[in-house]
């Protein structure tokens, strides 16, 4: 089926992702080990690009495991706005991308997990990132609002849009179009994890090459456990 081969590709990308990586470190450690100076530089180099990239590697399977477990939901107040800010600032390679964020500071408040709301948000925005990067004049932008005890937050992009098919199957572990070693299929399955363990849901709407729309409806103030 088209899922098995879906799994296989991200399977077989990883596996070379890391191959390539072991690859380097083994072949930086035979160029420092043939040298014939016991103290250079150049052995210095290779160990530092040795240390980086194992350091670098360990980060990001730490990463990807954390996203494949259980959120530890912890509440406390936050601004909505600081949480899109620093969720926004994460994206260093902005690219010439727009980023707006319709809120203001003060102007809305819940009870959440801040780390986790950010890791939602980063997650998502990284998805319309890689669907208007392309564009001439891309633009993501960020809108909350409240109605009773719910927050909404749209997040719109101006990209490529999705087809209702691939829609389908968008929160499942291992879907992705982008086969990088950065993108495993996981980041939209971990935010459908942390939105469900707020109680919250989340919507797609999307149309080919003119936008896509994420709409998040989250409880101001979960059933959750409080921090102390």
């Amino acid at each position: 089926t088209n899922k098995v081969k879906n799994i296989d590709l991200i399977i077989r990308m990883i596996l070379h992702t890391y191959k390539n990586m072991f690859l380097s470190i083994n072949q930086l450690s035979t160029f420092a080990q043939n040298s014939n100076e016991v103290h250079s530089e150049y052995i210095d180099e290779c160990l530092r690009a040795i240390s980086d990239i194992s350091e670098n590697s360990l980060k990001d399977i730490t990463h990807q495991l954390n996203m494949l477990g259980a959120p530890d939901i912890v509440l406390k107040n936050v601004d909505i706005y600081t949480i899109i800010t620093q969720a926004v600032e994460r994206i260093t390679k902005k690219d010439g991308i727009t980023f707006n964020i319709d809120c203001r500071k003060g102007e809305f408040y819940i009870q959440s997990d801040a780390f986790y709301l950010v890791e939602m948000i980063y997650n998502i925005l990284i998805n319309s990132y890689d669907a208007v990067k392309t564009k001439s004049t891309g633009e993501i932008t960020i809108h909350a609002d409240s109605e009773d005890s719910w927050l909404l937050l749209e997040i719109t992009d101006n990209g490529c849009g999705m087809s209702k098919k691939y829609i389908r199957h968008i929160f499942d572990p291992l879907v992705s179009h982008k086969f990088n070693k950065n993108s495993w299929g996981i980041g939209l399955y971990y935010v459908k994890k942390i939105i469900t363990a707020h109680k919250g849901y989340i919507f797609i709407d999307s149309e080919i090459e003119k936008y896509t729309r994420f709409s998040i409806f989250l409880p101001t103030n979960p059933t959750l456990k409080q921090e102390k």
